[in-house]
């Protein structure tokens, strides 16, 4: 079944409701509910005709919207599926900062919680994480562009845990180590959250897995060792 655009146009006034943007001043808001209206449109589509046999076009000509109009608010296709993520991994700096003063001394436990934050997902987003994920399991052609988030998340996460260890995130063993280790569980538990209908809140899903992994991570510092020599 083919999508149709709502009664409502994206860019007349739209009325009140809960969609967690009451928060936003009218313009923003106003944006943003266009925005999520042409995402919307474009999941649908993927999900009915498949990504890769779907083009921007389409998508904006169902949407009812021009297709510079849909670049207004997406980069390409890909970032429909893909800017959620980097929107998130965007937040991370500013949160490993903010719980690195709340735990001084635990640059592990200052990484689990800026991601337990991060996962905080409200009703309107569960939706469309749950369509996202659906499209994504059924589209091979990018692969390559989800491990370049998560590979940019594992960097940021390395790069904040060598800073707070004075030690170097490539020559250093360890950084990497909780990048990689405390990523897998978080993506394991998102993964196996939305696989089970992306019910509830996912935070003690991920709270679970990465008590899981976490107390190795903070009793057992790796020595560093370096290379071989030139």
């Amino acid at each position: 079944m083919t999508p149709t655009a709502p009664d409502v146009a994206p860019d007349s006034p739209v009325p009140a409701r809960d969609d967690g943007l009451r928060h936003l001043p009218l313009r923003e808001r106003k944006r943003e509910r266009a925005r999520r209206h042409v995402e919307q449109v474009a999941l649908q589509l993927f999900a009915e005709r498949g990504y890769d046999h779907v083009s921007v076009a389409e998508v904006a000509e169902v949407a009812e919207v021009a297709v510079r109009t849909f670049f207004r608010y997406f980069a390409s296709k890909e970032d429909v599926l893909l800017d959620d993520a980097r929107r998130r991994l965007a937040r991370g700096p500013a949160l490993l900062a903010e719980h690195a003063e709340n735990r001084p001394d635990d640059a592990v436990g200052a990484v689990v919680d800026a991601l337990v934050e991060l996962s905080a997902v409200g009703e309107h987003d569960r939706v469309l994480l749950l369509q996202r994920h659906r499209v994504l399991c059924r589209t091979p052609s990018l692969l390559g562009a989800v491990l370049g988030v998560l590979s940019s998340a594992e960097q940021e996460i390395a790069a904040f845990v060598a800073a707070r260890r004075g030690c170097s995130a490539t020559e250093d063993l360890y950084p990497a180590l909780v990048a990689a280790v405390i990523g897998a569980a978080h993506h394991t538990a998102m993964t196996q959250w939305v696989d089970r209908g992306a019910c509830g809140d996912p935070r003690p899903l991920v709270m679970a897995a990465l008590a899981q992994v976490t107390p190795g991570l903070r009793e057992h510092v790796v020595p560093h060792v370096a290379g071989p020599a030139a």
